[in-house]
């Protein structure tokens, strides 16, 4: 959720000053409109990600959420690596800012039920004080990425150029997904994947009597 956080409120302080100066002829109402696409494309996909996770694929949506959140930031300056074979221009923009919104639905949606069916398999009851408690560390960690994500961004921008500062969470993003993917080949080496509450065990153990 930190990384997310972050990921959300990143471009918050730099987006507009670059596109003015990467784009001089661009009007602040289209700057606004650029803005508004990643939060559209979220607010649209959001019911199609919520089936998908409900259908206990949570680990699989946040994983993809993760890569594909990270395809838009390194598009998105795009990275210095990038650049050789992608121009700069607005529908590259845009490409990349509805990657981010796809990206984004893939990571928010399903890691609240995702982080209560953990805290449920480790024995926490299905109760009010449980949800509290895995709501809280969800909104924790959220609000702790969308308090480091203009506070790097504005350090990485002054420090650096644009491409490589939405890289930095290009790259951030790429290893909280391959460290979801490793907890969850772990888990499932362990044929302890997907995550089971204790009244499936139960349930599972009364079907094999």
């Amino acid at each position: 959720m930190v990384s997310c956080g972050m990921s959300l409120s990143y471009l918050g302080p730099i987006f507009s000053p670059y596109m003015k100066a990467t784009f001089p002829n661009i009007s602040i109402p289209q700057i606004g409109l650029l803005f508004t696409i990643a939060s559209g494309i979220y607010a649209l996909l959001a019911p199609v990600m919520g089936y998908i996770s409900d259908k206990g694929l949570e680990g699989s949506l946040a994983v993809i959420g993760s890569f594909i959140t990270a395809a838009g930031f390194l598009l998105l300056g795009p990275n210095p690596w990038l650049a050789k074979f992608i121009p700069i221009s607005i529908p590259e923009t845009v490409i990349a800012l509805i990657l981010f919104g796809v990206g984004a639905g893939g990571i928010m949606i399903p890691i609240f039920p995702l982080l209560y069916r953990m805290a449920r398999s480790c024995g926490l009851p299905d109760n009010l004080q449980t949800f509290g408690l895995v709501s809280g560390l969800f909104t924790s960690g959220f609000s702790l990425g969308a308090f480091l994500g203009p506070t790097l961004a504005g350090y990485l921008v002054n420090q650096y150029e644009f491409a490589w500062s939405s890289s930095v969470c290009g790259f951030l993003n790429i290893f909280t997904g391959v460290l979801l993917l490793v907890y969850i080949l772990i888990m499932k080496a362990q044929h302890r994947w997907p995550l089971r509450v204790p009244e499936e065990i139960v349930n599972t153990e009364e079907d094999n009597i």
